[in-house]
Order: structure tokens, then C-alpha cells, then sequence
């Protein structure tokens, strides 16, 4: 998985800003004593994912460093994209009423990383969302409507969320029903006391787009593979006395404040 994150990391950032991801160069940084065969396995899922995008890996440099420095192997990628009639999605496009869509289950990767990193003594049928966001910012680029598209990924929905409703001034409600969270993740935040909501998502995007287009974006991203749970999870609004703020409306009607993330995210994974 890691060797693939890498290249959908840096293709994910590219995709989520409108631009089509062409060129990635990669540099690793690889502790003294490392497997050979983990680090052809490594590449290996590389070029896999590299072909799966339609990138093209053209360029990278090695590093070894002394055991003990290099905490096994890093990867470090920068990509470049085609911004040819890149559309412009931005916090600033917001408006109260627009609708908050995400494109799949959240918390998935956080807590697969979570369980493989730690030793929690839990075991399980988890598995990573890891995946290129690319086709499904494809598919409603051209919509007229989108307003903001972003993947969720340190920090999850939560920090994402936050930064929205900071940056604009207005207010998200959140319904919490309509968060597709997967039985095997929320298992695992109830044992270890996490919150789904700020673990990081690796195949995720959430997009704010006008009420008007907002199934239609559901019905394009629900006929694509990893967009087959896309949901609406709530609304951009306008309070005069509370701004910038993310509640939660409960099953049972109540509301409560998403919480905001107060350290670093954990697992670290990028």
C-alpha cells in the first residue's frame, strides 16, 4: 500500500485543484538494513498505481541514510498536472444553502494505518480507501454549480470541515446518519476512543456544490468505482450569532459541535 499511496497522494492533490496529473518525480530516503524485497514491493505498487493514473514516473534520486535515522524508508513525490481550462473551485464561491457531498465511507485508511502501525492487539478486515480521486473530480468538473472539492485527508472530515467554515464565516450542519462510516471503522474508534471523523480518508473528495446540482453529482459519482456510497451530508449555512462552526445533527434530533482536532493526527501517515 505504501509504495501506491505515494503516487495517489501527489495525484490526489493535483486532481482535487482541477489540474490533469501527467509527470510525478520521486526521491526515497532508505534506512541502511532495509529488505531488498520490501523495496521491490515497494516500487512495484509504484508502477502499478503509475499506470493505473496515466502518470508518468520520470525522474528520482536515492538516499541511504545510517540504521536508526531513517525509520525504514520515505518517499517523497512532486507532481505536475495539465491545468489547461482548470476550473476555479474555491471557499470563496461558497454560499449559504450549498449542499457538503462526500464520495465514499470516511475514516478507512486513518484506521487501517492505525491497527498496522500500533500494536493495539486488534485485528480485523480492514482495508485502505487508498485510490486516485481522479475520476471522480473528472466526472463533475465541467458541472456548473461545484464550488469547492477537496480530498480529506490528515486531519479527515473534521479538519477539512473546520477550515471551510473558518475561511467563509458560515456555518455547516452536518447530518450524522448520512456520513457513511463502515461497521469495521466505527468498531474500531469505540475500543480505542477515536473519532472516524478526523481520520484520514486517501480516496476521499468532498465537494460543496450548489443545491441544484447536487444529485446530479451523486448520480455521476454513484456509477464510478470507489463513488458507489457518495452521500449528501449536509448544508452550508448563515448564523449571525455563531459563525464558523461545524455541528452534527444526531439521530435522535439532537445537535452537538464536531469535534476539532487538538493535536497532531494520528496515525501520521504523509
Amino acid at each position: 500500500m505504501w509504495g501506491a499511496l505515494s503516487i495517489y497522494g501527489t495525484v490526489n492533490d493535483l486532481a482535487v485543484v482541477g489540474a490533469t496529473p501527467r509527470y510525478i518525480s520521486t526521491a526515497f530516503i532508505i534506512e541502511e538494513g532495509f529488505s531488498m524485497t520490501a523495496l521491490k514491493e515497494v516500487v512495484h505498487k509504484m508502477h502499478q498505481a503509475a499506470v493505473e493514473t496515466n502518470v508518468s514516473i520520470i525522474t528520482g534520486d536515492t538516499k541511504v541514510v545510517p540504521k536508526g535515522f531513517g525509520g525504514g524508508v520515505y518517499i517523497n513525490t512532486t507532481g505536475v498536472g495539465d491545468s489547461q481550462d482548470t476550473p476555479i473551485w474555491d471557499t470563496s464561491l461558497i454560499r449559504p444553502g450549498d449542499h457538503v457531498l462526500v464520495s465514499g465511507s470516511v475514516g478507512d485508511h486513518g484506521a487501517c494505518v492505525l491497527l498496522a502501525r500500533e500494536d493495539y492487539g486488534l485485528h480485523g478486515q480492514l482495508k485502505s480507501d487508498c485510490a486516485s480521486v481522479f475520476p471522480l473530480v473528472n466526472a463533475i468538473r465541467d458541472l456548473e454549480g461545484v464550488r469547492f472539492v477537496r480530498d480529506p485527508t490528515r486531519g479527515g472530515l473534521s479538519v477539512l470541515l473546520h477550515d471551510v467554515a473558518t475561511e467563509t464565516g458560515f456555518n455547516i450542519e452536518l447530518i450524522e446518519n448520512n456520513i457513511p462510516v463502515r461497521p469495521e471503522v466505527a468498531s474500531v474508534c469505540d475500543i480505542l476512543g477515536f473519532d472516524p471523523f478526523v481520520l484520514a480518508c486517501e480516496g476521499r473528495v468532498i465537494a460543496i456544490v450548489s443545491p441544484d446540482i447536487s444529485s446530479e453529482v451523486l448520480t455521476h459519482w454513484r456509477g464510478i468505482k470507489n463513488g458507489e456510497n457518495a452521500q449528501h451530508i449536509g448544508v452550508i449555512s448563515k448564523n449571525t450569532d455563531l459563525k464558523g462552526r461545524v455541528s452534527i445533527i444526531m439521530p435522535m434530533g439532537g445537535r452537538r459541535f464536531m469535534s476539532e482536532l487538538e493535536d497532531e493526527p494520528l496515525p501520521r501517515i504523509c
